[in-house]
């Protein structure tokens, strides 16, 4: 995988703030912190979808960067939820990556005659 211009991993700490979030869930019943965790698989759910609509390769470029090993380029992947520098008009920042207007809601060949 290679990053070009539009990868600025250097400005990561302009765009992240940590936040630990630690609640206390002692006063809640076994099925209360049961349901708690549902929750969070759903929310994990949601997120894969939400990355799927942004970039339908979005998966496995995650995947890809896990492979790397390299926390840096995966948060700056987070951050900007995808290939697409969100501060540099959406310019994508690795090589071979191509954006379209569909994201992941229509399929790639589907044209417009077929969609009306």
């Amino acid at each position: 995988m290679n990053f070009n211009e539009n990868y600025e991993p250097d400005k990561i700490n302009k765009y992240l703030e940590i936040i630990d979030i630690s609640p206390d869930i002692s006063y809640l019943s076994d099925n209360q912190k049961r349901v708690l965790s549902y929750l969070i698989e759903a929310t994990k759910i949601i997120d894969d979808l939400f990355y799927i609509q942004k970039y339908p390769q979005n998966l496995e470029l995650k995947r890809d960067l896990l492979k790397l090993n390299d926390k840096k380029s995966l948060v700056y992947f987070t951050i900007q939820q995808g290939p697409f520098n969100q501060f540099k008009d959406n310019l994508p920042y690795i090589d071979g990556i191509k954006k379209n207007d569909r994201g992941g809601f229509y399929p790639d060949h589907l044209t417009i005659s077929e969609w009306e």
